[in-house]
């Protein structure tokens, strides 16, 4: 049953151990969540947290991408999924078990015990103890842990009516808290006539004693609001006469809402109660079958006072343009899509209007009027707006929004985006207290009134995809402004002085060539999108970029000259695909950059000296500067953590470099002329030579230090670095088979040491070209499939750590766009089944470790190609694999042989997520050792 604690022992329990795991989520209100949009989003949402990706493609019910599954296996996870109500959502979201990795647990919480017949344990959550539930309905009638004297009887009453339900026992003990005994006895004598539905009969006791403006509040939440942000629904209320905000906090006092992160949320048990109330009134109506009846035979009640249908479940409906008189108590009205793309083909609106081209009548009590898909060209003309607080008409055919004889007073958010019909906007200074105007993608939208220029309440301006926009009025006096887009206006070519106020500037790919800002005007600009701006020659020369800190210039190809005037309160600058030659040395002036951008910047031939003035430095990219041969000296930068010289002229990387102590993060792809790399710093973590074909000499990796147990890993790629000298691969190799076998002893330690919490990720990758397995993996086989058997005695099983692999491929790549050939994702994957003492156990190898079948004495390996993120036509062949077993007693010779390695302290890297488990991997040749 609902309100007997199920999600709070839930959420108690995740609290607890969720430390223990990689990661964990806790996905509320499944039941909802699903009804609203969709098993498939709701998986996608709950991998997204648990991946820790937000770019997740997922578009099918039935298939899940194999690498997305990977990356799971490799993760020992913890999921509630909470008021789960279908077994179709159960096998949707957690599946088998083997879609995440060893250790990881799924806890599920349902009133429905049918749904949980597939599950390994069932606990049926009971009332709470007699003495614990008299405790409860204490704290909250009395603020103490025990009654007073003279209401112990009545306690005990309560106590015997609310059934151990703890919901029901806060409730009433908040609608009881500081009443006298007569009150007491009032409402357990209410009680005693209703035996057949306790529970209920509780909750409705707190819902009679509010006012009827709370209760009015109250309903409205329940069958509207729940999940809203509480100021936006404040505001709405407030429109309808209502006084929200101390309605709210009423209500907050009787537990009947709870504000989380400043939205509304309650219990489904009194959102029910709450419905099933506005159901017997008949005052608000949200089930999109029971509106589309009323709609179609026009038999709305006057009684109505809110509307809330989602035209997405609705067929075709023909609108009497007088249908709105019967409701003249209407209040709110929101019509909209939770599926924004399902259309009507032909007309692309399930409204019919018939030959009646306008709407007749609108009640004026109304406050949200919400109508997305809006079908008439204005609004009625007996429709005064006055109580209006956000008017939405995303995607309507209106041509002209209203006359002058309006009067929204108290208009607050206004939102006419996608309305492609939509020539001008109307006159605004009858609008005053406006806040937010939307009209992005209004295609055939000219001109702003100069009337916004007396919103002095306007926060933020959305004109983004404006194509036909050509100008805009001044808009230095709105003092209150923060937010502008003004993103794809194509056609707007000149800007004139922004207010002082603004912070976020979204310029990108408009047809702005001059902006003209007057002296002494300083603003607060924090941010300032303009990339792809192809017509931008200049910055202002004003004093209002000095706040800024954030600023992309990316793909403005006419910038050719480095920006003067920035602050140095400046964090990020992207200057990638500009036409700029050298950067001023007013650059060392900025102490706070810590990430520069000049990926692309094809004229670029040097660097000034100046560079290694930025101390803060932590990101540098030079990809692609094709003609920039030499690096000026680096030493400065004590905290860059990741270097991008991808596609440039080197010859030879700085000598220097290895001076970068906190560098963690090296690519030199596809450098054409390099023929050598220097001493590596000792912190790098990812070095990636890709495509160096002049490459002979590479310094050894084994100056770079380990990890003590810690979450790490570790990628080196020589791939197609043909010409690297036998000394240089004899290095790289040797260097490898000894940083395995020490990452497994560390992997061992972890797990041998630290059982009490989640063990870390550990991890080597090395490409190197080659045609053969190194001679010291003990199997080895001709072919993608390995079989061996390992009986080994017993005393040697206790010394084994882990497990190494090692595929030899070739592949084929075709003609393709060289972009793509960047960042295509070719992956081998290794599917074992072990045979052990007790019988045959299968595993993905992303996730093997020793303490899983130690009584080892078979494997049988196969070695497979599988698609990544990005999938490109390359054909592969694996020509042989390998496997070796790491053992303990390799774990003398190595300290012997590198003391060193196991010393060194390491600083996490926030970069390291990008390639743990989503980089490329076409390999030659790859060893690596069985990932923890």
């Amino acid at each position: 049953m609902g309100g007997i604690g199920k999600t709070t022992i839930a959420e108690v329990l995740l609290s607890r151990i969720s430390d223990q795991f990689d990661n964990f989520c806790f996905e509320s209100n499944v039941r909802e969540k699903s009804e609203k949009d969709g098993l498939v989003q709701l998986r996608k949402c709950l991998f997204s947290k648990l991946l820790q990706n937000e770019n997740l493609s997922m578009d099918m019910y039935h298939v899940i991408p194999t690498f997305i599954l990977d990356m799971l296996r490799r993760k020992k996870v913890f999921i509630v999924l909470d008021d789960v109500n279908d077994s179709d959502q159960l096998e949707a979201l957690a599946g088998n078990h083997d879609w995440f990795g060893p250790g990881s647990r799924v806890i599920v919480t349902s009133r429905d015990k049918e749904v949980l017949n597939d599950v390994d344990e069932i606990y049926e959550v009971k009332g709470l103890k007699y003495s614990n539930a008299l405790q409860l309905l204490s704290m909250k009638a009395f603020n103490k842990m025990h009654p007073p004297k003279d209401f112990v009887e009545l306690s005990e009453r309560a106590v015997n009516y609310a059934n151990g339900v703890p919901l029901a026992l806060k409730v009433l003990g908040s609608h009881l808290c500081k009443r006298r005994i007569e009150e007491w006895e009032n409402v357990l004598d209410k009680l005693k006539q209703t035996p057949d539905s306790k529970i209920q009969k509780v909750l409705e006791i707190s819902y009679d004693t509010l006012e009827p403006t709370e209760k009015d509040i109250f309903l409205d939440i329940s069958c509207f609001f729940k999940g809203q942000c509480k100021d936006w629904v404040a505001n709405i209320l407030n429109g309808c006469g209502l006084a929200a905000s101390m309605g709210i906090n009423r209500l907050m006092d009787k537990c009947l809402v709870v504000v989380i992160e400043n939205n509304l949320e309650m219990h489904d048990l009194i959102r029910e109660m709450g419905q099933d109330i506005a159901r017997r009134m008949g005052s608000r109506l949200w089930n999109a079958t029971r509106i589309y009846d009323t709609l179609i035979t026009e038999t709305m009640k006057e009684t109505v006072e809110g509307i809330f249908l989602d035209i997405s479940k609705i067929g075709k409906v023909h609108l009497h343009p007088a249908i709105f008189s019967r409701v003249p108590n209407l209040r709110l009205l929101k019509f909209y899509r939770s599926c924004p793309n399902i259309k009507d083909t032909n007309t692309g609106s399930i409204f019919e209007i018939g030959q009646t081209k306008e709407l007749q009548f609108l009640p004026n009590k109304i406050s949200l009027f919400h109508w997305e898909d809006y079908p008439y060209k204005s609004l009625p003309s007996n429709f005064f707006m006055k109580n209006v607080v956000e008017l939405n008409m995303k995607g309507s055919k209106v041509k002209q929004l209203w006359n002058g004889n309006k009067c929204p007073q108290r208009l607050k958010h206004l939102d006419l985006s996608e309305c492609e019909y939509l020539e001008t906007l109307p006159d605004l200074s009858s609008a005053p207290n406006l806040e937010r105007i939307i009209l992005s993608n209004c295609k055939t939208l000219s001109q702003i009134t100069l009337s916004i220029q007396c919103l002095h309440n306007l926060v933020a301006l959305d004109l983004r995809g404006c194509e036909k926009l050509r100008s805009l009025p001044r808009l230095a006096q709105l003092g209150s402004l923060t937010i502008l887009y003004l993103k794809g206006c194509s056609n707007l070519q000149m800007l004139v002085d922004i207010p002082r106020g603004l912070k976020f500037l979204l310029l990108g790919e408009c047809g702005l060539e001059e902006w003209f800002q007057e002296d002494g005007l300083v603003c607060n600009l924090q941010m300032i999108d303009i990339r792809n701006c192809k017509n931008l020659r200049s910055l202002p020369s004003s004093d209002c970029l000095n706040s800024i800190k954030e600023l992309s210039l990316k793909g403005c190809s006419s910038l050719s000259k480095f920006p003067e005037n920035l602050g140095n309160n400046i964090t990020k600058l992207d200057l990638s695909y500009t036409a700029i030659e050298d950067l001023s040395s007013t650059i060392l002036h900025l102490s706070s950059l810590y990430q520069l951008d000049m990926q692309g910047c094809k004229r670029l031939k040097s660097l000034s000296s100046s560079i290694c003035q930025l101390k803060s430095l932590t990101s540098l990219n030079l990809s692609d500067c094709s003609k920039l041969g030499k690096l000026p000296d680096l030493h400065g930068l004590w905290y860059l953590r990741e270097l991008r010289l991808d596609r440039t002229a080197l010859v030879e990387s700085p000598s220097d470099i290895v001076c970068l102590s906190s560098l963690k993060v090296l690519y030199l792809n596809d450098c054409n002329k390099l023929k050598g790399l220097p001493e590596l710093p000792s912190q790098l973590r990812v070095l990636q030579v890709k495509n160096c074909m002049l490459l002979k000499t590479a310094v050894s990796t084994s100056c770079i230090l380990p990890i003590k147990p810690e979450r790490c890993c570790f990628k080196f790629d020589f791939m197609n670095c043909f010409n690297l000298d036998q000394n240089a691969r004899g290095d790289i190799m040797g260097d490898a088979e000894l940083r395995i076998k020490e990452l497994a002893i560390c992997s061992w330690n972890n797990v041998r040491w630290r059982q009490d919490i989640i063990t870390p990720f550990l991890r080597f990758d090395l490409t190197l070209s080659g045609r053969e397995t190194p001679e010291w993996f003990s199997f080895q086989s001709q072919g993608s499939s390995l079989n061996a058997d390992m009986l080994l005695p017993y005393c040697f099983i206790c010394t084994f750590l882990d497990l190494a692999f090692c595929v030899v491929v070739e592949y084929e790549i075709p003609a393709i766009n060289s972009a793509e050939y960047y960042d295509f994702d070719l992956r081998v994957s290794c599917k074992c089944c072990f045979k052990t003492t007790a019988g045959y156990k299968e595993y993905l190898i992303t996730h093997f470790r020793s303490h899983h079948g130690p009584a080892l004495n078979q494997i049988m390996c196969i070695f497979e190609k599988f698609s990544g993120k990005k999938e490109v036509n390359v054909k592969m062949k694996v020509k042989s694999c390998g496997v070796h077993l790491v053992c303990a007693e390799d774990e003398s010779r190595i300290q012997a042989t590198s003391s060193y390695f196991l010393g060194g302290q390491v600083m996490e890297s926030d970069s390291m997520s990008d390639y743990e488990e989503d980089e490329p991997l076409p390999k030659k040749l790859k060893p690596f050792p069985a990932f923890c």
